[in-house]
């Protein structure tokens, strides 16, 4: 089974560029891995001749990117090799693509990559909310028919349901007995509850991955910084904000509602100005 980065790389038509023809970036490359003390991450570059059918992927590859996308893949599209004039990859890289690599690679260091940081927080807590709420009300009631709602009981009997949770989910269609004695209005507040539940577990995902998001940028452009210089990261970052700003590229696709959702929750980084005076601040 393929997984998300590898979907993410075959939508993009991005091809594995090899050591023996990109020397130069991949020494650099091989030098960063050593400070963070990992193994050197192999590196995609996108497909001009590709126009993915997703509008951000296409976004990623008609504009200046780079991104890490597991911990051992990092994708950059081949505008951005042009914007910093690096398409010979057999030399040396400048020291601002240094840096944006340092601070790719830190995300692959961390786990903190494109994919990672935003899936889990924002699709695990709605489960988890549900789930802790669904064993709460089961353990409560059979708490209450043993005439000892103690806080003690009720949690041996959220303990002895979470061990049996395969059959939690009742399979009959005509759902559990309790269930269907309690009459339809108390069946539509209890879907109720498990909605809103959902809600407030959504909702704190998104909250986590967006600040979650921009904590690992502010730790990201430092190391970025460190490995090269502020300057060359804070000098990156502009040349990279301001093509995108002046990019007459016309996309082929429209952005979604969960497009534009996820560009200001999941995705959302720091503004240029926020980044560069934390830069200047180190």
């Amino acid at each position: 089974m393929k997984s998300l980065a590898d979907k993410f790389l075959e939508k993009l038509g991005a091809q594995k560029v090899e050591h023996s023809k990109a020397s130069g970036l991949y020494h650099a490359v091989d030098e960063i891995a050593k400070r963070l003390n990992i193994k050197s991450p192999d590196i995609y570059i996108t497909n001009d001749k590709i126009i993915p059918s997703d509008f951000m992927l296409e976004a990623f590859s008609r504009t200046p990117n780079a991104a890490s996308i597991s911990k051992d893949k990092i994708i950059i599209s081949k505008s951005f090799l042009k914007l910093f004039d690096s398409e010979n990859l057999m030399r040396p890289v400048s020291e601002e693509i240094k840096a944006i690599l340092g601070h790719e690679m830190h995300h692959c260091a961390y786990r903190t990559t494109a994919v990672s940081a935003a899936i889990l927080p924002v699709f695990a807590l709605p489960v988890v909310a549900v789930t802790a709420t669904y064993l709460y009300d089961r353990a409560k009631k059979k708490a209450a028919a043993e005439k000892d709602v103690s806080p003690k009981n009720v949690a041996k009997h959220i303990d002895e349901s979470a061990k049996k949770a395969e059959k939690i989910i009742d399979k009959k269609s005509g759902g559990s007995p309790d269930e269907t004695e309690n009459g339809f209005l108390k069946q539509v507040l209890n879907a109720g509850k498990y909605i809103a539940m959902a809600t407030i577990g959504l909702g704190t995902g998104l909250y986590i991955a967006r600040h979650g998001s921009r904590f690992n940028e502010f730790a990201a452009d430092r190391f970025g910084a460190l490995v090269s210089s502020k300057v060359a990261m804070a000098n990156g970052l502009k040349k990279v904000h301001k093509a995108m700003e002046n990019s007459t590229y016309v996309f082929k696709n429209e952005p979604s509602i969960m497009d534009i959702i996820s560009s200001e929750t999941i995705y959302a980084h720091p503004s240029l100005r926020e980044r560069t005076s934390h830069i200047r601040s180190m």
